[in-house]
């Protein structure tokens, strides 16, 4: 059965995406770091350069001949036996069965004719070679070992942080493509033509972005800290939105205005902008509660002045949340 009929648009009523952890997909994202792929300043301790791992790195740079892009094999091979979600792979690393290694429906999409052929030869090559299975996994469980108390103590938790922040954008009828805008095109535009139902989220420790099209589903991998950022981003533009809604009045704004010029009192505004004093007391209001102005009390009136402090810091970090590139280029 394909993943995803291009007649059949996405729709709201489609049943919702499955989030989970995947031990498989950080598994794969531990052998492209052992050979050298992504950031080493995001999880150094699997860049070659560390003696740590130095020796397990150089294995895994040496177990297969070609390329230099991990071992995507074992995203299929999970697939194969149900094992993409879930938080262990005792299972996995407890054999290799050979109907895991079958190639007759791949069709990898997004992938490169060159990355396609190779995971296609490895996976041959496995179906046809006991000894290279048994040397295949003991070199996944050495390197898992490795890490374990890492992902205990760490991963583990952040992920699980980052699948209840993805089932809750989800829940409130976001689709997976928006979990990670920094996909490409194509693996955007596969997500998007793809049943909600197919498609497995997982947040990962380990990880980078990634998309995969396996048989019966679609994986698409996010860093855990995706989430995180995310969240703290709607965060702070809930604070920013309330601010900026009480800019979103003119008559607001041209008091706000003139109070940068001067404080003034209620009764100040009232004859100066000809409006009525119950008017000008909501409009106060909400600048207040924005934080925009302050009152000091002087006998019995109240003196406004606009919060210099506030307001800078309201135009300073919409300025640095909108172009964060260019302010780290400044």
């Amino acid at each position: 059965m394909p993943i995803y009929d291009e007649s059949l648009p996405s729709v709201p009523s489609a049943p919702a995406s499955q989030v989970s952890p995947s031990a498989a997909n950080e598994l794969f994202w531990i052998t492209y770091r052992c050979e050298g792929g992504g950031s080493p300043e995001r999880q150094p301790l699997f860049h070659p350069a560390d003696q740590r791992t130095a020796k397990l790195a150089r294995r895994t740079q040496e177990f297969w001949e070609e390329g230099d892009e991990g071992f995507p094999e074992v995203i299929v091979i999970a697939s194969r036996r149900g094992l993409l979600a879930g938080e262990s792979l005792d299972e996995f690393l407890a054999d290799l069965p050979l109907a895991a290694l079958r190639t007759d429906d791949l069709t990898l999409s997004l992938e490169t004719p060159a990355t396609r052929a190779m995971i296609i030869g490895r996976l041959e090559r496995l179906a046809a070679d006991r000894t290279l299975r048994r040397r295949y996994l003991a070199l996944l469980r050495d390197l898992w070992e490795s890490v374990r108390s890492e992902w205990v103590a760490k991963g583990l938790p952040a992920v699980r942080q980052a699948v209840e922040i993805a089932e809750r954008r989800l829940a409130a009828g976001e689709h997976p493509a928006d979990l990670e805008p920094k996909l490409s095109e194509p693996s955007l535009a596969l997500l998007r033509r793809t049943r909600k139902s197919e498609i497995l989220v997982c947040p990962g420790y380990f990880t980078g972005r990634s998309v995969w099209e396996l048989p019966g589903a679609l994986l698409l991998g996010i860093p855990a800290d995706t989430g995180a950022e995310l969240a703290e981003l709607r965060a702070r533009g809930e604070i920013m939105a309330q601010r900026l809604k009480a800019l979103s009045d003119s008559t607001r704004l041209s008091i706000l205005l003139r109070l940068g010029r001067g404080a003034a009192t209620i009764t100040d505004i009232t004859r100066e902008f000809r409006i009525s004093q119950p008017a000008v007391s909501v409009h106060f209001r909400v600048l207040r509660e924005a934080e925009l102005v302050v009152g000091d009390r002087q006998g019995s009136r109240t003196v406004y002045r606009i919060d210099a402090r506030r307001t800078s810091e309201l135009i300073d970090e919409l300025t640095r949340s909108l172009t964060p590139d260019l302010q780290a280029a400044i």
